[in-house]
């Protein structure tokens, strides 16, 4: 949620910001984006969707801004100049939402619109400008994705931070940015094509793993067991529409173990990894958490990924929140290492 006033003010004040939310029917002819001057009126008016804590950073505008807040939201329309207006952007649009990170903040390092990237030198103004944004937003901490290598090391030398290579060819570091804790990461940018088409595949990938809440290291002990990117897989798998028993390829699928006098099943499960997918109630949720403690406590299972699609009672906001809580941190105690995961199965 953002006030009035914090969104008027960015939108005033900085011409690259914008929001990561669109129309539901992006970028289809007569679609709200299809005239750029109606998008600050729409995003206005989804103001509650808007997740501050997460920032999405590019290098720069790749041709003119057409209107307030119309940045990442192009629908290919022909340029005087002879280019493209977001002929990405449907690309990015689909991929955010897969991971289900609408809402989050966007805006570019520096303002200058140029196509090609190479001519671009960001400065420390731009550095500033992206500072005075975060104060802004007025958050304690931020996860800020950078789309490409310049944006990404360009906050990694401002904040002389120590970057790590991660899974998924994902680059990131932790530091303070005016006070405010931020874990920054590196993807792939959302532009690449021919050669470097693989990469807008694992762009997926790592939208979903960030997008993720991991209790109890369980991210951790998926990297190490080398099953993440399969896991992965399977959410991409699911938001293409595919069935469970689709998605699960190389899966043992309805793994059933005895615990009492039940005998509880899991969605599918290999080398200690048991996933659950739950499209109905949070209740629901709450009884896989409570027997996946039970399997983690007798060995039959290392770790739980919990997937959930939007749209439903269920959520990852909700199940994190309550793995967080007293009820299952005090009350009922679960030792039990989860991985949340929520797509979107429109994709």
């Amino acid at each position: 949620m953002i006030d009035r006033e914090t969104f008027d003010t960015l939108a005033d004040e900085y011409p690259t910001a914008s929001w990561a939310i669109w129309s539901d029917d992006f970028p289809d002819e007569d679609c709200i984006e299809e005239d750029p001057t109606n998008i600050r009126d729409f995003l206005a008016e989804q103001r509650e969707r808007m997740d501050p804590n997460v920032v999405f950073v590019g290098l720069n505008p790749g041709g003119e801004i057409l209107a307030e807040l119309s940045n990442f939201h192009g629908i290919g329309q022909p340029m005087s100049d002879g280019g493209i207006y977001g002929k990405y952007d449907q690309r990015l649009e689909s991929y955010i939402r897969l991971a289900a990170l609408t809402g989050g903040y966007m805006t570019d390092l520096s303002p200058i619109e140029e196509p090609d990237a190479g001519n671009v030198t960001l400065t420390d103004s731009d550095y500033e400008s992206f500072a005075d944004q975060l104060c802004i937003l007025d958050q304690a901490h931020y996860t800020i994705i950078c789309f490409g290598n310049k944006v990404f090391d360009a906050l990694a030398d401002q904040t002389g931070a120590d970057v790590t290579d991660g899974p998924l060819s994902l680059r990131t570091f932790t530091a303070t940015i005016t006070d405010r804790s931020v874990r920054v990461y590196r993807v792939w940018h959302y532009s690449n094509w021919g050669a470097y088409q693989h990469k807008i595949d694992e762009l997926r990938t790592q939208l979903v793993y960030i997008a993720a809440e991991s209790i109890r290291d369980a991210r951790t002990i998926l990297q190490d067991k080398e099953v993440l990117g399969d896991v992965t897989t399977v959410v991409d798998e699911l938001a293409d529409g595919a069935t469970l028993e689709e998605a699960f390829t190389g899966w043992e699928t309805e793994y059933e173990v005895i615990v009492g006098k039940n005998r509880p099943r899991l969605d599918a499960y290999k080398d200690g990894v048991g996933i659950e997918h739950e499209a109905r109630e949070q209740m629901n949720m709450r009884s896989h958490l409570l027997f996946a403690d039970a399997m983690f406590q007798q060995g039959d299972i290392e770790v739980l990924v919990a997937i959930i699609p939007t749209g439903n009672n269920a959520s990852k906001r909700r199940t994190a929140n309550e793995l967080r809580d007293a009820i299952f941190t005090e009350h009922h105690p679960l030792d039990v290492p989860v991985l949340v995961i929520e797509y979107d199965r429109d994709c």
